[in-house]
C-alpha cells in the first residue's frame, strides 16, 4: 500500500511540473495586426471633438509646504493662584447687634474672626446671620452654613 501511494504521488508531482513548464503559444496573426502606438488624437478627430492642448496639463502638481517660523519666545507667565475658599465657619459670635464669623483655616490651623466688610485674603464677608454667613469671593457670591445640633 505504501509503495502505491508512493508511485502514485510521483506520478501527481510530474504531471504538475510538466502543466506549469508547458510554453504558451501565442496566436501570431493577432499580435501582428495590433498597432502598438494608437494616436489618441486621431480617434478623437475621428468622432468630431478637437484634442486639448498639451499645454493644458503642464502645471505644478505638488509645491513644498512654507517653511515654519519659529515662534516668538515670551517670557513665562506666573500662574494664577485661585481664590482661597478652604476655610471652614466654626462659629458665629453675637455681642448684641456686633457679629463676627469665626473659621478656621486649614492650612495654619488657627482660627480667624472676621465682621462684616472683613476679608482676609480674596474672601470678603458681606453679611452675617443667626445660622449663614455670605462671602464675596472675587465678583461671586457663596455662603457657609452652620449645623444645627439637635437637643
Amino acid at each position: 500500500m505504501g509503495m502505491l501511494l508512493q508511485l502514485g504521488s510521483a506520478v501527481l508531482l510530474l504531471c504538475a511540473a510538466v502543466y506549469a513548464l508547458w510554453p504558451l503559444a501565442a496566436p501570431v496573426a493577432d499580435v501582428l495586426e495590433q498597432d502598438p502606438t494608437p494616436n489618441p488624437a486621431e480617434e478623437i478627430g475621428r468622432e468630431g471633438l478637437t484634442p486639448l492642448p498639451r499645454e493644458a496639463f503642464d502645471v505644478v502638481l505638488w509645491t513644498p509646504p512654507p517653511r515654519q517660523q519659529s515662534p516668538a519666545v515670551s517670557e513665562p507667565v506666573a500662574p494664577v493662584t485661585p481664590p482661597r475658599t478652604d476655610l471652614v465657619l466654626v462659629a458665629i459670635q453675637t455681642d448684641g447687634d456686633d457679629r463676627a464669623a469665626v473659621f478656621r483655616d486649614p492650612a495654619t490651623g488657627r482660627l480667624v474672626w472676621l465682621r462684616p466688610g472683613e476679608s482676609i485674603g480674596d474672601m470678603a464677608v458681606t453679611d452675617i446671620g443667626e445660622y449663614e454667613v455670605v462671602l464675596e469671593i472675587g465678583s461671586r457670591q457663596t455662603s457657609r452654613t452652620l449645623r444645627r445640633s439637635s437637643p
